[in-house]
């Protein structure tokens, strides 16, 4: 960390990540240039950042702490330290994406093993790319970077191979934390489903089995209060809501992503792709469209047509090499002439 860093005061949190790429940030001292996040646990930390960490433990304790109790035993414990383990790598995948310093290793070598010191003039403007859409010289970093890099203005360093960035993680997604982050997504998507048909199957004993869900909530709360079955019902309704509108946000995110791999291209790749369809209603040549399913479609079309030519060719090749049978008893009729009896030959 620069001196210039470690002496700005940073404010520990923010409503917004683009607090550093504000058009009344652009025009601050030569220390909003030397900041730059290390990881998604530095300082200023965004309000959807705070708001995932709080919602992720009261998910925890809603699952952990009532809707596990209402599955019988001694399937309902398996199930609950089955969750536990999902639970558990599900946040250990999130902090290692939080934590991996996603820079440039072209720009942390320049600066480790060179000395190239970031170009504290530099002035940020709305509107204007920060690296060079020719030279791709990054005019902060201060050093060329590959075509694929991107220089985050919420994080404010370059990011090679740069998808977007997350304000859940509070950090950029690329090369270096891309695997990372699509292992939280994916089993979110699984957890969120789960979360959400507990908290149903919890209701349902409400209507199918008032007496044993009484008796539940009777053990989980210690006492018998009037309306705290009815209480909890209410709760349970809320979760399977929430939790309804969580799984078709998480499992819309991770489908998202499973696109984009198909096209062979990043978030940001696509936001760019569909702009530039907009405007001039063409696209990159080798995307042909942005939709999916026709790639696919078209690779198995594709696949499909090579299959048959190839085995089109093996046929020909077959039957070019292997005599038929009139072609072999005119042969055995009529041996071929030697060469070196030349007393034979016809003259």
């Amino acid at each position: 960390m620069s001196q210039a860093q470690s002496q700005q005061r940073l404010p520990l949190f923010v409503c917004s990540g683009a607090a550093h790429s504000q058009a009344r940030f652009e025009h601050k001292d030569a220390s909003d240039r030397s900041w730059r996040r290390l990881h998604g646990f530095t300082r200023p930390f965004t309000a959807i950042f705070i708001a995932f960490w709080i919602s992720w433990v009261l998910l925890a304790l809603s699952l952990f702490g009532l809707m596990t109790r209402f599955l019988p035993d001694p399937f309902g414990w398996f199930i609950h330290w089955i969750l536990a383990l999902v639970a558990l790598a599900q946040i250990s995948f999130f902090a290692i994406a939080a934590l991996i310093d996603t820079e440039s290793h072209t720009v942390r070598d320049a600066r480790e093993l060179h000395g190239v010191a970031r170009d504290l003039k530099f002035i940020k403007r709305t509107g204007h790319a920060i690296i060079h859409p020719t030279t791709f010289k990054c005019g902060i970093c201060n050093v060329v970077v590959s075509r694929d890099t991107f220089h985050c203005r919420q994080c404010n360093k370059c990011v090679d191979d740069f998808d977007h960035h997350c304000a859940w993680l509070n950090a950029c997604i690329g090369k270096h934390n891309y695997g990372w982050f699509i292992a939280t997504v994916s089993l979110g998507g699984l957890l969120m489903p789960v979360c959400t048909g507990l908290a149903a199957y919890a209701v349902s004993i409400f209507f199918r089995d008032n007496t044993r869900y009484t008796a539940i909530v009777s053990q989980l709360v210690g006492v018998s209060l009037r309306g705290m079955p009815e209480t909890v019902l209410a709760y349970l309704f809320l979760q399977c809501l929430v939790g309804l509108i969580i799984s078709v946000g998480v499992l819309a995110l991770l489908w998202f992503h499973v696109k984009i791999s198909i096209l062979g291209i990043t978030t940001l790749g696509f936001i760019k792709a569909e702009e530039q369809l907009k405007k001039t209603g063409k696209i990159d040549a080798s995307l042909h469209s942005l939709s999916a399913t026709r790639k696919v479609l078209s690779i198995i079309k594709a696949r499909t047509a090579l299959s048959r030519v190839g085995k089109n060719n093996e046929s020909v090749s077959i039957n070019m090499s292997t005599p038929s049978a009139a072609s072999a008893s005119v042969a055995t009729q009529n041996p071929p002439i030697s060469v070196g009896n030349t007393s034979e030959c016809p003259r």
